[in-house]
Parts: C-alpha cells; sequence; structure tokens
C-alpha cells in the first residue's frame, strides 16, 4: 500500500466490493470515504476494513481486527441510503474516529418496504406513497406522526459555514424546490404528477397514485408549500433526537437551528424574472 501522498497531490483507492461502491480518497492531510457498499450476499463488510487499515493503518476493536486506537477519517460520504452504497457503513463508523459523516437525509423507504413485504422485517418506518402501498397489501399501521403532535417529517439542512460561502447556490435551491411544489402541487398538473408516481415506483398502481396525491397535498398534514419553517414542529424533531440518542445531549431551542434569511432572499422578486 502507498504512503500517503505529498503536499499538492491525492490518491484515489477504488475498493474492491463486488457489485457496489466504496472510494478512498487521501491527501496529505485529509482522507475521505464515498460510499462503502455492496449487494452481494458473500460480500463481508470486513472487506472494507481490512482494506481502510492496510491503507491507514490498523483500527479500533476485536471486531475491526484490532489495532487499538481508532485511527481517523475526515470524511464519510453517503451518496444515497441504498446496500450497494452502505453495507459497510456501520462497521467502519464503529472502527473508525470518523469525523464528519455526509449523507443526503434521505430516507429509503423503498428498501423498508422491500423487506417488509418479504418478511424480513416485522414492522418498519415508511413515509407516502409506501405506507399506502403497505396497507394496500394487508399490512396495518401502528401509528402515524399525528401522534407525535406538530412534526417535520422532511427538512432539508447544511452546516452554516457552507450555507455562508455558497449563498447563491442556496437561493438557487430553494427556488428551484419552490418551483417544483408548486408545479406538482397545481390542480392541472394532478395526471401527469400520478403518471410519474405509476411510472418510477414499482408496485404503485394509478388508485394507489391518487390517494398518495391526496396524502401529499392534504391541506394540514401534506407538504409545506410555502416551505415555512414552524418552531413547534421543529422543536418536536429536536425532543425526540435528544430523548432516543445515545448519551444524553442538550440540543437547545428550534431557533438554534433555524436561518430563514436564504428562505427570505429565494421569495424575493428579482428584476425581470417571475418570481415572488
Amino acid at each position: 500500500m502507498p504512503p500517503a501522498p505529498q503536499p499538492g497531490h491525492f490518491q484515489i483507492h477504488m475498493l474492491d466490493v463486488g457489485t457496489g461502491l466504496s472510494i478512498l480518497v487521501r491527501g496529505a492531510d485529509f482522507t475521505l470515504l464515498y460510499d462503502a457498499g455492496t449487494n452481494d450476499k458473500e460480500e463481508k463488510p470486513s472487506r472494507v476494513v481490512s482494506y481502510l487499515a492496510a491503507a491507514l493503518g490498523k483500527s479500533g476493536d476485536d471486531l475491526c481486527g484490532g489495532g487499538g486506537e481508532r485511527k481517523p477519517i475526515d470524511h464519510v460520504v453517503l451518496s444515497h441510503p441504498h446496500l450497494d452504497h452502505a453495507s459497510a457503513l456501520d462497521l467502519v463508523v464503529h472502527c473508525f474516529d470518523v469525523k464528519n459523516f455526509w449523507d443526503s437525509g434521505r430516507i429509503n423507504s423503498t428498501v423498508f418496504y422491500r423487506e417488509l413485504i418479504a418478511g424480513k422485517a416485522d414492522a418498519t418506518l415508511l413515509r407516502t406513497p409506501f405506507e399506502l402501498m403497505a396497507k394496500d397489501r394487508g399490512f396495518h399501521a401502528l401509528s402515524t406522526a399525528d401522534a407525535l403532535g406538530p412534526y417535520l417529517g422532511t427538512v432539508a439542512a447544511t452546516r452554516r459555514i457552507w450555507a455562508q460561502e455558497n449563498q447563491a447556490a442556496m437561493i438557487g435551491f430553494i427556488r428551484a424546490y419552490r418551483a417544483g411544489l408548486e408545479w406538482v402541487s397545481d390542480p392541472k398538473n394532478r395526471p401527469v404528477a400520478e403518471a410519474m408516481l405509476v411510472a418510477n415506483i414499482r408496485d404503485m398502481t394509478p388508485a394507489l397514485a391518487r390517494r398518495s396525491y391526496d396524502v401529499l397535498f392534504a391541506p394540514k398534514h401534506g407538504l409545506i408549500r410555502d416551505m415555512s419553517l414552524d418552531p413547534a414542529r421543529i422543536k418536536t424533531v429536536i425532543d425526540l433526537r435528544a430523548k432516543y440518542r445515545e448519551g444524553k445531549k442538550e440540543y437547545g431551542p428550534p431557533s438554534k437551528y433555524i436561518e430563514a434569511s436564504y428562505r427570505d432572499k429565494a421569495f424575493e422578486k428579482a428584476p425581470g424574472d417571475g418570481a415572488r
């Protein structure tokens, strides 16, 4: 295994994980792991950890192959939560001292749904439209988010320093997301939106697509079309995280996590455009 590169250079290691992806990027003063997963049943997560140990030094306890003190990995990036990209990440985080973990925030309801109907899980957490699809197959809903009170089920978040350094990208993303919401929630586009659900989600039927659309755009519990930041909803999320996270931690009030200035700028009408 080559030593760490000299300043100004970096290495790219393509790990052999079978049907999956794992890439180690190593510079003179940083390490970054992009994905660590496989779809192959015979492939073991320890293979990724063994490669990292060879490249960065043995790290972690006996489960990791020994080595004692956990070696640092500066950044771990998960592109999306599919097994062929994430199956070994839990062992990586156990064996190495991961300083920063980056992911899209996407919950993979597709996998949860597949495991439920395949009998691999007794219960799971599903989001629309997958809870409707499960009910259509005879499964029962044990509870809904209504039981939590005001709750924010979907959120886009980033670090403040990144937002400050990438204001144009932030504002552009918010504008694009809002435009998408406006288009898909427009009644005249509903037939096309429902057809997209049928075309892109296995097991989706036209009848389920109609029910899914009704749930997603229900006035009280559906998508928040004006993208407002409700402190009460965010507080519920913070309280749940504080309650169930291993090791007690005080997260502070919602105001600590809300920065409305980017949304306000995105909603301003720019000269010559149609933004509101």
